[in-house]
């Protein structure tokens, strides 16, 4: 089962790390929400529109898509898009 969720968080960094036999790119956002901040999987769409706008969203709000697997037991990041309002609220 597939459990689609929204979020609005605010991104702090987007990164890549390689799988133990170099063989796999993963791709992550670290966010911050009410004070806590982690890090979370996302695709590689989301990582190259993150990437292709650092200068433009770093530190500030976006809307994200995720999609929670419970099968594989994933959580990951499918789509991110600039909120428009950019206060706290």
């Amino acid at each position: 089962m597939k459990i689609n969720l929204g979020a609005r968080v605010l991104l702090i960094n987007s990164s890549t790390n390689l799988s133990k036999d170099g063989t796999k790119e993963y791709y992550n956002v670290a966010v911050e929400q009410n004070g806590q901040a982690g890090t979370l999987s996302c695709t590689d769409e989301v990582y190259k529109f993150l990437q292709s706008q650092e200068n433009h969203c770093r530190f500030k709000f976006l809307d994200l898509h995720m999609v929670y697997d419970d099968q594989y037991r994933y959580l990951r990041v499918e789509n991110a898009t600039i909120s428009k309002n950019q206060n706290m609220d």
